[in-house]
């Protein structure tokens, strides 16, 4: 029985090991530069001869979207050690300096999925409020006994387009400046449309969330002001 394994009170309180939040950064940094370098080259191709001199601007752009990822992930080191996992017979619970606790009771738990490069992720009611235990934790092998006993811990691969989910909202975005420079109104608003939904999505997800720091949520919101900007420039297309 599960009750048995906690007879031990110090022994369900998991933490992160030292070191594993730069192996956690380089993949981040790595994945990062391939998914830009297509980015750029993909829309160079699409907005060719759309306005002169564009492609300098994605060369720029780049860089500073990596130099600013490299700072923002620098900047949770600290508050990334201050992870904590603890399992009960009641349930898991997820703590983080920054972070609003999560609880999943044991009865409420539907899912448990290890991917390949060894994250765990513990799924309860909600989707959006999911714990997510990255693959540096200590004791693995401890930790996946006890919460198989919660529930089966599923293998799970990512499909394609979930790897590429970063380039696939900007050679959308390339697409909707595209469609916009264009004579097509009807093309462009059904690109827009899309875009928009999917930028909307994004913006909900990460207010409910409480994996996302509020500082973040602040300023998630300034993503509505260039969806805002690209839904009047096709607006004033029309002839009124």
């Amino acid at each position: 029985m599960l009750d048995k394994d906690f007879q031990v009170q110090n022994e369900n309180e998991f933490r992160l090991k030292p070191g594993s939040f730069l192996q956690l950064r380089n993949k981040l940094m790595v994945s990062t530069g391939i998914v830009l370098v297509l980015v750029v080259f993909i829309m160079v191709w699409l907005t060719q001869g759309v306005e002169p001199g564009l492609w300098i601007i994605y060369l720029i752009l780049p860089g500073i979207i990596i130099f600013s990822t490299y700072r923002a992930i620098k900047k949770q080191e600290s508050a990334f050690y201050t992870f904590r996992l603890t399992v009960t017979p009641e349930g898991v619970t997820r703590e983080r300096e920054g972070l609003p606790s999560i609880f999943i009771a044991r009865n409420e738990i539907t899912r448990i999925r290890k991917t390949e490069a060894g994250v765990i992720t513990i799924t309860g009611k909600s989707n959006m409020n999911a714990i997510v235990v990255f693959s540096g934790i200590e004791r693995p092998e401890e930790l996946e006994r006890l919460l198989s006993a919660m529930a089966p811990i599923e293998t799970y691969k990512a499909p394609w387009w979930q790897k590429l989910i970063m380039l696939l909202i900007f050679v959308l975005l390339a697409a909707v400046y595209v469609t916009l420079a264009s004579d097509s109104i009807w093309i462009s608003g059904m690109a827009l449309l899309i875009f928009v939904a999917i930028m909307g999505w994004s913006i909900v997800t990460i207010y409910i969330s409480r994996n996302v720091e509020q500082r973040v949520k602040r300023w998630g919101w300034l993503m509505i002001l260039p969806l805002f900007s690209m839904i009047l420039q096709w607006l004033s297309r029309w002839e009124l």
